[in-house]
């Protein structure tokens, strides 16, 4: 007996079955957006206790039990994710991913999950909102978030989907637009604009009393007009490096016209002004030694100082402070050093030291190369500790040096002069710049000039002079 039954509907039916799956789960795998398919059920029992013994307000109780929510965050358990979720977090596979959550479920993450979990206690299944993660290298991730407990799985939440999309290019690009609303480009300091805000704030909420410090950078239109715009550019830069590692909030340190800088002192008195100006801006400084083409060793330099000139709203004083030996004009091959910038050099020294400078930064020149047994003994002479840019003057004296290992560029040029005689044209081949650099330091100097190297920096040293 043979029985024959139509089975075509039910086939019908598996094969469109397996279509719809087919069709889910490629919208799944090939997400243009990080997803995920967890179980929260473990997290809904927490807070089913937790509400189970009373607690009404739920954000009172994270705060008070701090350590309820990163107990949540471990109890979260990930079914599932989907291959944009390993690009964006930098897993070579889901498994490398699962087994390294506690490094993306971390730090910024967990005010952002105690939000979501307050959502949660409130009943609201839908949620989205910005958060943080962090990628398997340890980058920072800023995500937009979409939560949502899936269709027929509210009563235990065992299965929820969470989408990911990544705005971290975004939040960089806003930072940098609140940035520049808010400071000056090339100082990096506030600008007048957030400097007056500032200072009404203050002027409105206090704290009192405010000292109000003004530095006028002087020799700014000299340097502009005999050296160049850049130069002047490179000064403000400068000036502005140094007030902003002398100030940090709550102070305020701001450029407010060309050369002019202000500081907001809050809680500052008179006596503190005072203190502020003998003990932070009146130290020494480091003096750059540097030479031109036209042989004024070091002497330009020197009509050319910058100086701060400080005056505060408690009460006035000028102060000056060198803050380096501009830096522009560095030597090339072609210097014409004349015998006489050897006369100038002590000079030079004694009015560095007049000046309380209290160390030396040797710019690259041939003619102090070729005088640096003579630069060195000066250094030691007036106790000035000084780093270079080539350990010939370490073991002529100097105290430290670092640059470029010239050893290294020579055998590199060699590859060079191969490819010209093969036919290259020199004109095509691309400027390399140097990629090995040389750290070396004098101990014997070092005692003399009674300075003590930290044991790391020797340690790191390619030579070292005993």
């Amino acid at each position: 007996m043979i029985a024959i039954e139509d089975v075509t509907e039910r086939e019908d039916a598996r094969r469109r079955l397996v279509d719809s799956e087919n069709y889910a789960f490629g919208l799944f795998a090939h997400s243009p957006v990080s997803l995920w398919v967890e179980d929260f059920s473990a997290v809904k029992r927490l807070l089913d206790d937790v509400r189970a013994r009373g607690v009404e307000d739920f954000r009172v109780f994270t705060d008070v039990h701090e350590e309820f929510v990163p107990r949540c965050m471990s109890e979260i358990r990930v079914l599932d994710v989907n291959s944009r979720t390993l690009e964006l977090f930098g897993a070579p596979d889901k498994d490398t991913l699962l087994r390294n959550l506690a490094a993306v479920f971390r730090d910024e993450m967990e005010p952002h999950f105690r939000e979501q979990l307050i959502d949660l206690w409130d009943g609201k299944l839908f949620q989205q909102r910005e958060v943080v993660n962090y990628s398997l290298d340890g980058g920072e991730l800023h995500l937009h978030l979409q939560f949502s407990v899936l269709p027929g799985y509210e009563r235990d939440w065992s299965l929820v989907q969470v989408a990911l999309t990544d705005i971290t290019a975004r939040k960089k690009a806003e930072a940098y637009l609140e940035f520049l609303g808010r400071h000056d480009v090339l100082t990096k300091l506030y600008n007048r604009s957030f400097y007056v805000e500032e200072m009404n704030r203050l002027e409105r909420k206090g704290p009192r009393p405010v000292t109000i410090i003004v530095a006028d950078l002087n020799g700014l239109k000299s340097a502009n007009d005999q050296l160049g715009h850049a130069a002047g550019d490179a000064l403000l830069r400068r000036a502005g490096e140094v007030l902003g590692e002398l100030f940090a909030r709550p102070h305020v340190a701001a450029r407010i016209g060309g050369d002019e800088f202000a500081v907001l002192l809050p809680e500052i008195d008179e006596e503190g002004a005072l203190r502020v100006a003998e003990t932070v801006l009146g130290g020494g400084c480091v003096g750059v030694l540097w030479h031109n083409l036209d042989a004024m060793l070091i002497e330009r330099t020197n009509n050319n100082k910058i100086t701060i000139t400080v005056s505060s709203a408690v009460d006035s004083f000028g102060l000056q402070r060198l803050i380096d030996y501009v830096k522009y004009l560095e030597a090339t091959a072609k210097s014409k050093a004349k015998q006489s910038d050897v006369d100038k050099l002590a000079d030079i020294f004694t009015e560095a030291v007049r000046q309380n400078v209290n160390g030396v930064a040797g710019l690259a020149s041939p003619f102090f190369n070729f005088n640096r047994k003579q630069l060195v003994d000066l250094c030691s002479q007036y106790r000035l500790p000084s780093i270079w840019e080539a350990t010939a003057y370490i073991r002529d004296g100097g105290l430290i040096s670092y640059g470029p290992s010239f050893p290294d560029m020579y055998r590199r040029s060699a590859g060079y002069v191969a490819k010209i005689l093969k036919g290259t044209k020199p004109s095509e081949l691309p400027v390399q710049q140097p990629t090995r650099f040389e750290l070396a330091v004098n101990l014997e100097t070092a005692k003399t000039l009674g300075v003590t190297l930290p044991v790391s920096l020797i340690g790191q040293a390619d030579e070292v002079v005993e």
